[in-house]
């Protein structure tokens, strides 16, 4: 069975028999350090700049408490807050400037 090269983990010691459930390993030995959080009250908006701005595919959405509430991934984020691309949109339609008018010089190679 393939599997993508990835940072040792309970998962990959398994089935590498390097070790066994039993000998110790815990969740935070395992665990990704340095969350991302906000708040359950925070916008969506302010939510998705902070899981862009610190390069992260999801962020922990948390009560007042500090408690989990779930989970807020940038795909389903993104979805929400992007219009849906038409099948037929080609780069050129979303190009701001026309480069083959006759200002446009070509650079050299």
């Amino acid at each position: 069975m393939w599997l993508p090269k990835a940072r040792p983990g309970l998962l990959d010691a398994l089935l590498h028999r390097r070790c066994s459930p039993t000998q110790g390993l815990t969740a935070r030995d395992l665990m990704s350090p340095g969350v991302l959080t906000a708040s359950a009250e925070a916008t969506l908006g302010e939510a998705l700049a902070q899981i862009l701005a610190a390069n992260r595919r999801w962020l922990v959405v948390v009560d007042a408490e500090g408690r989990a509430l779930g989970l807020l991934h940038r795909q389903r984020a993104l979805s929400v807050l992007l219009p849906p691309w038409p099948e037929a949109t080609r780069a050129s339609d979303l190009s701001a400037t026309d480069f083959s008018g006759p200002s446009f010089t070509k650079p050299r190679l």
